[in-house]
């Protein structure tokens, strides 16, 4: 599995449990890496945050990935464009994005898809699955 570029000036903390290669169908991969990386860039850009924890989970039926950042949260001022394509690819694979604000203000981004029911998925020219 391709692995996104981390945030200039530190390496975020990753976990992993369960099975990623054996688990997780290509349509949810393909649907993954760019949700992560995504979260990577957000935290680089917008969160001020030195340290990022990156969770990904394979349990037997849903993949969960989890970044939590020590930063100072996504400004009002920001488009949440970034936000709505996650959002989106969650949707199209039947699954959940939340963004969360834990106490200390810190950022907490969810993407939760089930891993099943996946035959094909539809893609658009240029930038991958949708």
């Amino acid at each position: 599995m391709e692995v996104a570029t981390a945030p200039p000036g530190f390496s975020p903390t990753l976990s992993t449990e369960g099975l990623l290669d054996s688990e997780v169908p290509e349509a949810v991969a393909d649907y993954l890496i760019p949700v992560h990386a995504k979260a990577l860039r957000d935290v680089a850009r917008h969160a001020n945050a030195s340290a990022l924890d990156v969770d990904l989970v394979v349990e037997r039926w849903e993949l969960v990935l989890t970044v939590t950042d020590d930063g100072s949260g996504i400004p009002q001022d920001v488009k949440l464009s970034g936000l709505a394509n996650m959002r989106e690819r969650a949707a199209g694979l039947a699954g959940e994005f939340v963004r969360e604000v834990p106490p200390g203000g810190d950022t907490r981004l969810r993407w939760r898809v089930p891993l099943f029911g996946h035959a094909e998925v539809p893609t658009t020219s240029g930038d991958g699955p949708r």
